[in-house]
């Protein structure tokens, strides 16, 4: 009896893990996690508050970074993936995870 609801459980164990395989092939799943370039986005921010400092206009800098990092959220929410922040130590983007960074330029341009 013991030997029979201990093959009941193993070949219910099986019977779980091959199903969950056929799901994972036959519905694709999007990426979780989605690419930030970081150094890229305030290499132009720091251009453009650098022209309006010259221009004589007073910059409030950590308005600009709470503007950043408003933009990189909601980004991540409209998306419904995690951002990672690639900085200069990442050399490259890494493999099948989109690159958002464009999309957070355009939200900072609104």
């Amino acid at each position: 009896m013991i030997r029979a609801a201990l093959f009941s459980m193993l070949f219910g164990a099986v019977g779980a893990v091959a199903i969950q395989g056929m799901v994972w092939m036959a519905i694709p799943q999007p990426p979780r996690f989605g690419q930030v370039d970081l150094v890229a986005i305030m290499e132009g921010e720091v251009e453009g508050m650098a022209r309006r400092k010259m221009g004589g206009e007073d910059i409030d800098a950590e308005g600009r970074a709470r503007l950043i990092q408003d933009a990189v959220a909601a980004v991540a929410q409209e998306s419904g993936r995690v951002l990672i922040a690639r900085q200069a130590l990442v050399a490259g983007a890494v493999a099948d995870v989109p690159d958002m960074t464009e999309r957070v330029r355009e939200r900072l341009r609104k």
